[in-house]
């Protein structure tokens, strides 16, 4: 299915003070666009293809908002959200010449008009969120393409089912009922619900998109059909990589089960990691020494093309292992440089009792951004490349961790560039030279940081080049950068 980064600090304070909209140009490679928004960007924050729209949500203790701000004009305007609503997505519908704000209520799909400034509902299905969390209005990742019309789907969770929603040429929605499932954890205060993740991808190569869902040691596979239609029941697909059962999966304490040298190997996720048209599956190793002291590696099982009518499978054994350190988290695979094979780069953090302790005392813990780039036999390397230290914030009074800002972006040549928050006004800029992924020596620009590393990367003037889209809270180190955006747009 299924997350954004010049001018001298004088610069930049002066036009913040100036005026509610700040523009000012850099010596490097972004200009800095600040718009006020009159509340929080503690929510999600999603670009419109096709517009130069954000959307924009946020919330504090009381209540919560959304706006839609115009990057051209400089303007926020709050919209008014769905009594019922709770989630918000980016959509392409039929009719529209670009995409459009739409949310999933407690009854279903609704899309916002943005000139009669109100909502009318596509399609009436229901879903596990039956209650509102009326603090919160977030994004979530329901949107996708399952036939490549270029119109958008839906595949919404529920108690018992996803229900898939696909968008037809007059605007109706085909409903089918994927029987999956939810999952639930009872601890001592009450039960916790959660679904499962589905997986995408075309299962048995007939060219198709397919809709899975890890379970055990197997994958249970709604196969797209010649029609486009969706089987009702599952293709069960066994692994055969000696999966840990879900339910020995569980950690929760008062199990019985010491979490000494406790090893798990873990469904990761499935994806064509070396761009040959077959699936490949990932697996996480967790290993504990004890409950407090883990350590994460990363197995890679590639795909073996499928006879006709068959599904991919997979050696028992795994074919290459990343050989990480630590926790990681954010885990992703991306072609970084260009060879049409994904590498490999997560944040990596040491865990255990005395590291827990001294980032309690110190307010901050020291993170690894390691990255491991993909060989054209499809191994990894023993180490990383390529690794940044990161500083993370932990603040007591607000019982928040927040992630430094730290994320790869593509110029109009495609090439990745590394960014990494150095401090809370400074943004150092790693270049792309080859295979080290990225030079060790960085340039350095001067531009208020949210305390909060979430951003946005997306390219929001269609020139093909990621820009950076930076929220700022309530709470922030300067309060004269509280409840804005800044927008990074690269030249």
């Amino acid at each position: 299915m299924a997350q954004f980064r010049r001018c001298s600090l004088n610069q930049m304070a002066a036009v913040m003070l100036a005026s509610v909209v700040g523009f000012s140009s850099n010596a490097a490679d972004f200009s800095v666009k600040t718009i006020a928004l009159g509340h929080p960007a503690s929510g999600s924050v999603l670009h419109l293809k096709g517009t130069s729209s954000l959307v924009v949500s946020g919330h504090d203790s009381e209540k919560r908002w959304c706006s839609l701000v115009d990057i051209n004009a400089g303007s926020a305007q709050q919209i008014p959200i769905l009594a019922n609503g709770q989630f918000f997505q980016n959509a392409t519908l039929v009719g529209q010449a670009s995409e459009q704000l739409v949310a999933l209520a407690t009854d279903g799909l609704w899309r916002f008009d943005q000139s009669a400034q109100r909502w009318s509902q596509l399609h009436a299905v229901s879903s596990i969120y039956r209650v509102v969390d009326k603090k919160r209005f977030k994004s979530i990742e329901m949107v996708l393409d399952v036939n490549k019309d270029g119109l958008s789907d839906f595949l919404i969770p529920d108690f018992t089912d996803y229900h898939l929603l696909v968008q037809q040429a007059d605007g109706r929605f085909v409903q089918y009922e994927l029987a999956v499932q939810a999952q639930s954890i009872i601890y001592n205060d009450g039960p916790t619900v959660t679904v499962k993740t589905p997986q995408q991808g075309d299962v048995n190569v007939d060219g198709r998109l397919d809709i899975g869902f890890a379970q055990d040691d197997t994958v249970r596979w709604f196969v797209q059909q010649a029609d486009g239609s969706f089987a009702k029941e599952p293709t069960v697909q066994a692994l055969g990589v000696g999966l840990t059962p879900d339910l020995q999966a569980q950690q929760r304490a008062g199990d019985g089960r010491s979490f000494t040298n406790l090893a798990l190997r873990l469904f990761e996720r499935i994806q064509d990691l070396n761009h040959d048209g077959v699936l490949d599956l990932v697996v996480q190793q967790a290993f504990y020494k004890d409950a407090m002291d883990q350590q994460y590696s990363y197995q890679i099982h590639y795909g073996k093309k499928p006879a006709v009518g068959g599904l991919v499978s997979f050696n028992k054994e795994p074919d290459q292992k990343i050989n990480t350190n630590g926790v990681q988290f954010e885990v992703q695979f991306k072609d970084l440089d260009g060879d049409n094979r994904d590498d490999f780069f997560t944040p990596v953090a040491e865990i255990g009792l005395s590291k827990i302790v001294g980032a309690l005392l110190t307010g901050s813990a020291d993170i690894d951004y390691q990255f491991f780039r993909q060989r054209e036999d499809g191994s990894f390397g023993d180490r990383p490349v390529y690794r940044q230290d990161m500083t993370v914030g932990i603040s007591l009074n607000s019982g928040q961790v927040n992630m430094p800002v730290a994320n790869v972006v593509k110029d109009k040549a495609g090439v990745y560039q590394l960014l990494i928050a150095d401090d809370e006004q400074t943004l150092k800029m790693f270049q792309h030279v080859g295979a080290k992924l990225f030079s060790e020596k960085a340039q350095k620009f001067t531009t208020p940081l949210p305390l909060r590393g979430v951003n946005l990367v997306a390219d929001v003037n269609g020139d093909g080049a990621d820009d950076v889209v930076l929220p700022f809270t309530s709470q922030e180190s300067n309060a004269q950068w509280t409840n804005q955006i800044s927008i990074l747009i690269q030249k």
